[in-house]
């Protein structure tokens, strides 16, 4: 129940290097066309990637809340 902040955000090298890799591969996916092609993707406006990351930032945050709530209650 360690807070992400705490702890470091790139304390882990390996958690890092392997978050790094997936947001290369997913940008090849998205921007580089023989992978637009192969997988039939075209690419994202700003206004996705924001989506994108309004959606995956919410759960960052309420999974620090409810250790936030584990640490102080229980």
């Amino acid at each position: 129940t360690e807070s992400l902040w705490s702890r470091g955000l790139f304390s882990n090298r390996w958690l890092t290097l392997a978050t790094s890799g997936v947001l290369a591969l997913q940008i090849a996916v998205v921007y580089f066309y023989p992978l637009q092609v192969l997988f039939k993707t075209v690419p994202l406006a700003i206004v996705d990637w924001a989506i994108v990351f309004a959606c995956s930032s919410t759960i960052v945050l309420l999974e620090e809340v409810r250790k936030f709530i584990v640490r102080r209650w229980y």
